[in-house]
């Protein structure tokens, strides 16, 4: 296939973390490197900070295997400028057949700009280690990793849901509050919920910088707080989501 001879990963950065945050662990493009790196590998990537109006040009595409989406506290769903251009581009990728993969905003992203319907989350603020409950459909995929049948845990820190996958989508994984977390379009496409590139030391830092930013309630910030300790992502569950975007990206 053409895209096999492309050689570039592009990550579309869709909005920025803390200062705080970003000098402890980085922005997302370095904790999507991170996610992403396979030991041995030597990968090419570029990151275009779309929330600031950097896009890749034609160019870039034409060398492009993939484009990652990055998370943001932006709206997917707004209809100011890097939004829009970012819609925009993300349908022109899927018309070349490039390699999509979204995480959090960016899957929201990603459904919205290929028909589906996305906006704010009915339950609200979801934030915490959640159980994901996957379908038979995510085991069929060539680049599931083994256990792909098995509930697991996945760090989440969202206000928005995807509503309607796009027309021929398929769903992956559910949770209690979110319907939609996992899900895939045809061999290019796929859109993750949660934040398979956040650790828990991470989480407990946002979740303190959200209480203190008064973006969390109390509440919800003891629940989320309670979920790390009491249902943690483990380490296998943290190295099976590596593996799925790792697998997705690498064929």
């Amino acid at each position: 296939m053409v895209r096999t001879e492309r050689s570039t990963f592009l990550i579309a950065v869709a909005g920025h973390l803390s200062q705080d945050l970003e000098g402890r662990y980085g922005d997302f493009c370095k904790l999507t490197r991170q996610l992403l790196a396979r030991d041995g590998q030597e990968l090419q990537w570029e990151c275009f900070y779309t929330c600031d109006g950097h896009f890749p040009s034609d160019g870039d595409l034409d060398s492009c295997k993939a484009i990652i989406i990055t998370g943001s506290p932006r709206d997917a769903f707004s209809q100011e400028e890097p939004e829009v251009r970012l819609q925009q581009l993300l349908k022109t990728a899927h018309a070349r057949q490039l390699l999509l993969l979204g995480i959090c905003f960016g899957s929201q992203a990603l459904a919205l700009a290929l028909g589906g319907k996305a906006g704010r989350a009915r339950a609200g603020l979801e934030i915490g280690s959640k159980l994901m409950q996957p379908l038979s459909t995510l085991q069929q995929q060539d680049y599931a990793p083994e256990r792909a049948s098995a509930s697991f845990q996945l760090h989440e820190s969202h206000q928005d849901q995807i509503f309607e996958m796009p027309p021929g989508a398929t769903l992956f994984a559910s949770s209690a509050k979110t319907p939609i977390e996992i899900w895939g379009l045809g061999s290019t496409v796929l859109g993750i919920q949660g934040h398979p590139e956040f650790s828990t030391q991470f989480m407990r830092d946002l979740i303190a910088w959200r209480l203190e930013h008064r973006t969390a309630t109390p509440d919800q910030a003891k629940g989320a707080i309670a979920e790390l300790d009491q249902t943690p992502v483990s380490a296998a569950d943290a190295s099976f989501m590596q593996q799925l975007c790792q697998n997705f990206l690498n064929r």
